[in-house]
């Protein structure tokens, strides 16, 4: 008995196993639909014959369509649970991909994106945040940096893949062999998402009672910006509780202010990089170091977070943006500046599930999902940077306004989320 019970002990927690799902997925989402179909835009544009605005239209219209399902989606992850919510989201996407190759019309194009593609990134992505926030307390800045590490690591193995099948054939062989990948890939690893026992989340809640101070008022003032340290005090906020204080608010703007520069970046990527003397095909495998820089960091910055403070880890990483976007707006490019803001701009990634894991860390795991999904709603506004950065290229013929925006934007985000502060709210429901 006594040596079955040590060997139980010694077993792999098997939240870490949820973060290698949540990793594979990621990396099917990131190689696949967040830096593969950057690689779409000009092939696109060239396709169907339209402006950059109009295609910047359907990219934004996709993200602004996943911010207006977030509230929906961050419910139906409460209820349903993530296994549903990653293999419905592998499977749509999929579906999604191949019928894109199929498409004949701008409007098609339209309705495919922001509907089946769209799905395909933003359920999974509840899914497996919601379950790491359900694994994790005391490791959760680590655990979500380690999944979202998973984007890196998809960016830089898939995303040659398509670029070379986009560049090498055709942006419909592209994107059939990307819906194969996600369906065949995906739909396995969903199967290993469950919710845990009431036994084992105790497993690292006990490690944290065993490791954390004496819990007096001091020490949890003393700690209360500090990372998981602060998450002695266990609450949980209903969504009424969570939007009347004023952490909520400046949270979702600095995620919000975050999400436009790096939206706006993404979408228009390689033609920003075509129009500071790069060649298309150096700018497509440009997105693959930018997806290479953001593995270390993102392990690196969830270590940090878990041992300093998340608010300004991820004030650090944003600052790392804004310099990455100050390299091209004062220079006059060429392959040094395109490989030094690749690598910067790809760092400044590091830090995006770590507001995830704020919420968590602010709010609790109760209510999670739907706090997620709310607090998305406040991004929308940012979905119209890549419209507006279509637009400004197509009046003046340059990126100068869009650089010199999303730096801002960047320098924005850095300064909230140096000084934000947990939530004062005396009675949460617990």
């Amino acid at each position: 008995m006594i040596r079955l019970h040590h060997q139980e002990t010694k077993r792999v927690y098997y939240g870490w196993w949820i973060v290698g799902a949540t990793a594979t997925i990621y990396g099917l989402i990131g190689g696949l639909n967040f830096s593969g179909l950057s690689l779409y835009f000009l092939p696109l544009a060239r396709e169907f014959n339209v402006s950059r605005t109009n295609i910047s239209i359907v990219f934004s219209a996709r993200g602004i369509l996943e911010t207006l399902g977030a509230p929906i989606g961050g419910l139906a992850v409460d209820k349903i649970g993530s296994r549903w919510m990653v293999a419905g989201g592998m499977l749509l996407g999929g579906l999604g991909f191949i019928l894109l190759a199929i498409t004949h019309t701008y409007t098609q194009l339209i309705v495919t994106l922001i509907s089946l593609v769209s799905l395909g990134s933003s359920l999974p992505d509840h899914g497996g945040s919601a379950s790491i926030n359900l694994w994790f307390r005391r490791h959760l800045g680590l655990a979500v940096s380690i999944a979202s590490s998973g984007l890196a690591i998809g960016g830089f193995v898939l995303t040659p893949l398509i670029a070379w099948l986009v560049l090498g054939f055709d942006w419909r062989v592209a994107s059939f062999v990307s819906g194969l990948i996600m369906v065949l890939i995906g739909l396995p690893v969903s199967g290993l998402y469950r919710n845990p026992r009431a036994d084992e989340t105790t497993v690292e809640d006990r490690e944290e009672i065993n490791q954390a101070e004496p819990t007096t008022q001091d020490n949890l003032s003393s700690r209360s910006s500090d990372g998981d340290r602060s998450l002695s005090r266990v609450v949980d906020f209903t969504v009424k509780q969570a939007i009347i204080t004023k952490t909520f608010w400046l949270l979702g703007l600095a995620m919000g202010l975050r999400a436009s520069a790096q939206q706006t970046l993404m979408v228009h990527i390689v033609p920003i990089l075509v129009s500071k003397r790069i060649p298309e095909s150096i700018a497509a495998a440009l997105v693959s170091v930018v997806a290479l820089s953001r593995l270390p960091t993102s392990i690196g910055a969830g270590f940090l977070s878990d041992r300093w403070s998340r608010q300004r880890t991820s004030a650090v990483c944003y600052l790392i943006g804004a310099t990455a976007t100050s390299i091209l707006l004062f220079t006059s490019g060429g392959l040094v500046a395109g490989m030094g803001f690749a690598i910067l701009f790809g760092s400044a990634h590091a830090a995006n599930h770590i507001g995830s894991a704020m919420v968590g860390q602010f709010f609790g795991r109760k209510h999670y999902g739907a706090l997620r999904g709310v607090i998305s709603l406040l991004w929308i506004v940012s979905m119209l940077g890549p419209i507006l950065s279509g637009w400004s290229f197509d009046q003046t013929g340059s990126y100068t306004t869009t650089l010199a925006a999303t730096t801002i934007a960047y320098l924005s985000s850095t300064i909230i989320f140096w000084w934000l502060k947990e939530p004062n709210t005396m009675e949460p429901t617990r």
